[in-house]
Order: C-alpha cells, then structure tokens, then sequence
C-alpha cells in the first residue's frame, strides 16, 4: 500500500454544525495527513451571510448552531479521540481565513464540494506572492440511501447524524402483515404510550379550545419556528381563527372519531384546495401517509407554499410521523383528546426519544 503524504501542518474548514459521520471522517483523515491540524470553523456572521442566498423563507429560519456550540463540539470530538494537542480551532469570516496568512499551513484537506474553495485560496496565494498549498481531496461519507451525509439533511429533518434515514425508521416497524395479508394495527400497549402528551401540554376545554387561544399564539410566538404543523381539525381551526400561520395541515373532518365538517371552509382556509388524500385506517400509520408528508415537506421547503394532507380514516397517530420527518426547529401542535393541545417542539433529542420508544414496543 502507498504511503500518505505527510506534512507537519495542513489547514482543514468548515461549519460543522451537528457534528456527524461524514465531519468525523473527514477530521480524522486530515490528522492521518498531518501531524498538526488548524480547523477554520465558520464564524456567525459567515454562516448568517451563507443562509442570506437561500431562495426561500422556510429555508432561511432552519436553524444552525451557533459558533460556541459548533466549537465546544469539535472539542469534545477531538478530546475523546487524543486529538486535542494537535489541533487549533481558529474562527474564519470568509473562504481564505489563515490559509493566506499562516505561512506554516503546507497543505489543505478537502472533499469534493470544497474542493473549489481551496483553488480560490491557491489563487489568492498567488496574488500575494505565496507558494500555493498542496489540495488533498477525500472522499465523502454517504448515507443509507446512497445520498452524502450533510448538516442540512440533518436540519431537513431527513436523516440523522450517523446517515440513518428517519423516514426509514418509521415505515419498517409497521404495519405488519398479518394472517390473511392484512395490515395489522401498532399494539395496544404503543397506541397507549402515544396517547400521552409528547410535548408542553396547554390545558383547556376540550369543547371550547378558545379558552386556550392567547396561550397558543404566545406558545407559537415565542419562537421563530421553522415550520407550524397542526394534526386534527380543531386546533387547524382555532389556529386559523387566531392568526398562527400554518405551514402543514393534516385533517380527517372528524373529532373525537366523529363525523363533524364537510368542507375546508368550515376550517377557516379560503379557496385552498386539499393537497393530499390518504389512507389511514384507525390505529394505525399508513405507508401512504407517511410518504404524504414526507412529500409535502419537501414541497414546502421548495416553494413556502403550505400544503393540506387529508386523510380518509383517522389522523390520531399523524403527529408521529408529523415529528419524525419535519425539519428541526418545526413545531407540531394536535389536540389532546379532553385536556386541550400538545405542542411538540421538534429536536433531535425528541425524534430519538420516538424512535426509542416505537422500537421498544
């Protein structure tokens, strides 16, 4: 096997926000290159100058972590694998940061997508009358849908930080077949887990959800979320009526497995046509609506335009899917039959904390 190149100093960048699979590689291979590494970690201001080209709304409020969060991960990354000593973490404000001004740097580890910024830094060495750095490029890690693993799949809400797809995790512990090649209903004993609030509860009447409206809008004001999703006609309704608004919708027309609306007028929207219908028998969590709003997330995040799944069955289990896949930072609210309406503020700890609990059962 061929020798690595060696250098005493090499010069890796990035913003590394939610440290992953791919990032850990990638850092690993520069130590593998170099006996001590300077890490160009993007500052706030360079990040929020990135974000500022994204073309729609949705796509500027996903959030990234700020630098002192960004920071304290790579340190405890490098810690726990020895390789602290060998390493600074210097704060870059642009593409060049101190590989035009470092005159130990010999050489820049890259991946395929970064490559080019590494030819405009050469480039800028050669305007300042400096000897251009070796690039070294590695490959990049791809998730299980062959797809590379990236910080914004992370934030998309699609994958998690080791490549693992969450729509994956959802669609394989049910439905199963059953006898006569039926699909069987999630067990008794989950149904029951997913009864319980999974997020902040805001109590109120269940007949007369306006008693809990201004604790709503403060709820949802409070924060810039990334996306506001209702599950189950009355909160869409009430949030509606208040002025929140929503970016996904899921409705069945019926409440407490009644029969009650007709029409999506009788919801408050105007002229807005249904986007999606589904299949979802009681009980359970149809492979067709979890593509439905896998869909239409994706469809948000490309136009900002909101989008309706109705469903033909019941829509009490949604939420499920509704957290799993929405983009960090997303709030989903549904109503709690006879206390009122959850609010679940989408995490990475929460959607781990649902997965958990779907494979425990």
């Amino acid at each position: 096997m061929q020798n690595k190149m060696h250098f005493k100093v090499i010069a890796i960048a990035g913003t590394f926000d939610r440290l992953h699979k791919g990032h850990k590689y990638f850092i690993k291979q520069a130590f593998s290159y170099g006996e001590r590494v300077i890490i160009g970690l993007t500052s706030d201001k360079f990040v929020k100058a990135k974000i500022s080209n994204f073309k729609f709304q949705i796509s500027n409020k996903i959030q990234i972590q700020n630098f002192k969060t960004r920071k304290n991960g790579l340190e405890e990354y490098l810690m726990q694998n020895g390789l602290l000593d060998r390493s600074e973490i210097v704060k870059i404000d642009d593409v060049y940061g101190s590989a035009i001004t470092n005159n130990q740097i010999e050489a820049l580890v890259v991946t395929a997508e970064t490559w080019e910024g590494a030819e405009k830094v050469n480039k800028r060495r050669e305007e300042l009358k400096l000897s251009p750095l070796k690039i070294i490029s590695v490959p990049l890690i791809m998730a299980e849908d062959k797809k590379r693993i990236a910080s914004t799949r992370i934030r998309l809400g699609e994958i998690d930080r080791w490549g693992k797809l969450y729509i994956s995790k959802i669609k394989n512990p049910w439905p199963r077949p059953a006898q006569g090649g039926q699909k069987s209903k999630i067990s008794e004993e989950l149904r029951q887990e997913l009864k319980k609030p999974l997020g902040e509860l805001i109590q109120g009447n269940p007949n007369d959800l306006h008693e809990i409206a201004e604790q709503l809008k403060e709820t949802v004001g409070k924060t810039n979320f990334t996306m506001i999703i209702t599950v189950g006609d009355e909160v869409t309704k009430l949030c509606n009526e208040v002025g929140i608004t929503i970016n996904l919708v899921i409705i069945d027309y019926r409440v407490n497995r009644a029969d009650k609306y007709t029409k999506l007028s009788e919801l408050g929207f105007d002229d807005k046509k249904i986007d999606f219908e589904v299949q979802n028998p009681p009980g359970s969590i149809s492979t067709e609506l979890i593509d439905a709003i896998a869909t239409a997330y994706k469809e948000i995040i490309q136009s900002d335009k909101p989008k309706i799944i109705k469903v033909s069955g019941e829509e009490d289990l949604a939420g499920v899917p509704a957290i799993l896949l929405a983009p960090l930072g997303s709030i989903v609210l549904y109503g709690q039959p006879g206390e009122g309406v959850v609010a679940v503020e989408v995490t990475e700890e929460k959607k781990e904390e649902m997965i958990e609990l779907i494979n425990r059962y």
